[in-house]
């Protein structure tokens, strides 16, 4: 199946979703309207954030610059109003390495901007969602 082709799941089944660092601060930072540009992506979904993104965010309220500080503090309000789940995992696993470990176990596909962390899923045949164009969320891989 082409990238670009959208095959989206019938309407009673929910796609969870793993989020990274780059992907809560971008869209954000970009205005996106995540829960809308996913639904139609992939139909109803569940957000996750790892544990390792989560604490990465929360030590980004406490260091420079302020407005990065100030825009990780949002991310967190947005997590809690949301009502995202906080995935717990080995506390061992920090960053991408999070990621990449829990969505080849879970075969999640991954929300993520950072283009390093998409190219190692998708090596790993995790679909993953990424931004094009500074508005659209794309889908490379089948869910």
């Amino acid at each position: 199946m082409a990238s670009h082709r959208i095959r989206v799941r019938p309407p009673t089944l929910t796609t969870r979703v793993l989020v990274d660092t780059s992907a809560l601060l971008s869209i954000l930072q970009l205005g996106i309207d995540i829960e809308d540009q996913l639904t139609g992506l992939v139909g109803r979904f569940e957000l996750l954030i790892p544990r390792a993104v989560y604490d990465e965010i929360e030590a980004l309220t406490k260091k420079p610059p302020k407005s990065r500080a100030r825009l990780a503090r949002t991310v967190l309000e947005l997590i809690s109003t949301k009502g995202w789940r906080i995935l717990d995992h080995s506390p061992t696993l920090q960053g991408d390495q999070a990621i990449l470990e829990l969505a080849t176990k879970l075969q999640y596909p991954v929300l993520t901007f950072d283009l390093e962390l998409r190219r190692k899923l998708r090596k790993h045949g995790v679909p993953v969602i990424f931004l094009r164009k500074k508005a659209l969320l794309f889908l490379d891989g089948a869910i």
